[in-house]
């Protein structure tokens, strides 16, 4: 099981050649917009270069779980999949294209977390990307506080979590209740991003945080 954080379920994700963040990578965030933010793409992070994890292994056809991974991570095989077209053929991808909207379910979500978060290179620059977009961004930490080394090998080690509240989420990602009614089940959306020891990305997870 991934580990939790307040309400947030984790994801887990691809590959850094980090072996943990130090003071500059996390640095004050410098970007606060789209338009005004450039970012370090490392390379164009697929199926092939970083394999989609939710949980301790990559997820292929012979996972448990490849009925509900399946679709998501043959659609998004690339970050470029996740990208509008113009921002996905661009090289490198134009990662602040993202369009919130596009992911048509909650798995797709996170593939696509999972695709441009590994593409970025570093853990400064993840925290930027969700920043321009106007999360709250917390610092790169220790999974466990009082070690370095996780319970269970292989567990994330490294944790960064970004929110907003649910009605600022909706101009991103339209809500048919909240647009219709004024009204929603949810306070706020979070995601949480971890890595492991080695600064190989495990987790990506979304979740809209309901009353």
């Amino acid at each position: 099981m991934p580990v939790r954080t307040g309400f947030a379920l984790i994801l887990f994700a691809a590959s850094f050649a980090l072996a943990g963040p130090s003071a500059a990578q996390n640095a004050p965030l410098r970007c606060s917009d789209v338009e005004n933010c450039e970012l370090r793409v490392d390379h164009v992070s697929s199926q092939a270069s970083d394999p989609f994890r939710h949980g301790l292994g990559p997820i292929g056809e012979d996972h448990p779980r490849w009925d509900i991974w399946g679709g998501p991570i043959a659609k998004y095989r690339s970050v470029r999949d996740c990208l509008p077209p113009e921002a996905g053929a661009a090289d490198p991808p134009r990662v602040l294209a993202f369009d919130w909207s596009a992911p048509d379910s909650l798995h797709a979500m996170n593939v696509c977390l999972f695709r441009i978060v590994a593409s970025l290179k570093d853990y400064d620059e993840v925290r930027n990307w969700f920043a321009a977009y106007g999360f709250r961004v917390s610092k790169v930490g220790h999974v466990w506080a009082d070690t370095d080394d996780p319970y269970f090998k292989d567990r994330p080690l490294w944790i960064m979590s970004a929110s907003m509240p649910a009605g600022k989420f909706y101009a991103l990602r339209p809500n048919w209740l909240h647009a219709t009614f004024g009204v929603s089940t949810a306070y706020s959306a979070s995601i949480s991003v971890q890595w492991d020891g080695s600064g190989r990305l495990v987790v990506t997870d979304f979740v809209m945080n309901v009353v």
